[in-house]
């Protein structure tokens, strides 16, 4: 049957899965290409933790960022306010009046 098919083209010559002598390379085959799959997801599996780790930090650094920001802006608000009420008070306040003159 085999000589049949392989006549026919339906086979390729020497392609007898069954043929006793090439069991052992091809189960030496698949144990070799599972290994090295195994040891490719090991290595997967760590970088998706460094880069959940990595995400995690980057996360918090733009929080810190922000609250600092935040910070800045308030203190910067309180600077203006206070700048205002002592123009206010000394009454050298006036529309469109810009303290760094250059005439």
């Amino acid at each position: 049957l085999q000589k049949e098919e392989r006549e026919l083209g339906n086979s390729a010559p020497n392609d007898d899965l069954d043929d006793k002598q090439d069991l052992p390379t091809l189960r030496a085959q698949v144990l070799s290409n599972l290994t090295k799959l195994n040891v490719q997801l090991v290595e997967f599996e760590e970088l998706a933790g460094n880069y959940k780790t990595i995400e995690m930090e980057v996360m918090s650094f733009k929080d810190m960022l922000a609250k600092q920001q935040e910070k800045e802006v308030q203190q910067l608000q309180e600077c203006l306010r206070s700048l205002q009420k002592e123009e206010r008070e000394l009454g050298n306040s006036a529309p469109n009046d810009d303290l760094d003159d250059k005439q």
